[in-house]
């Protein structure tokens, strides 16, 4: 559990902080990458999903990261009959692909920015979404994050 800085307001109550799975990946060759999964709404169902998918993983390389995270979903979503599940998937392979591409950047020498087809701005603006409890704390938080340079 990662407790938040300040408690996240939201239309259904208050959330205190996230559970995340670390997923670790380990190659033949004893090569480790790293991912993470955030685990909402339901940790255990998470784990033993990712859990699941990396027994789908064993022996196959990491080079083939998309072929294996298709493969992955189709036979824990799809083929199961559920069809599409595409939040919870995205939750259960995003700390997957995550780690295979933290071993690639590992094996490789690169940094994973490099092998997903490098940089291509210098600098780029990010999504800053305000969500408090009373407005007054809004409007300051707004009017502190405006004038550190994030657009309106």
């Amino acid at each position: 559990y990662v407790p938040y800085k300040t408690p996240f307001y939201w239309a259904r109550g208050t959330i205190g902080g996230a559970e995340v799975v670390l997923v670790e990946i380990t190659t033949d060759t004893g090569v480790s990458g790293f991912g993470e999964s955030v685990t909402a709404p339901d940790g255990i169902a998470l784990k033993r999903t990712i859990d699941r998918a990396a027994e789908l993983m064993i022996g196959r390389s990491p080079y083939h990261g998309r072929v294996l995270m298709r493969e992955v979903y189709t036979a824990l979503f799809r083929a199961q009959g559920i069809c599409s599940a595409p939040r919870f998937g995205s939750q259960v392979l995003c700390g997957l692909e995550m780690a295979l591409w933290d071993v690639l950047g590992k094996v490789t020498n690169q940094p994973v920015h490099a092998l997903l087809g490098g940089s291509e701005h210098k600098s780029k603006k990010v999504l800053n979404r305000l969500m408090r409890k009373r407005q007054r704390r809004t409007n300051n938080e707004y009017l502190k994050t405006y004038s550190r340079g994030y657009p309106r």
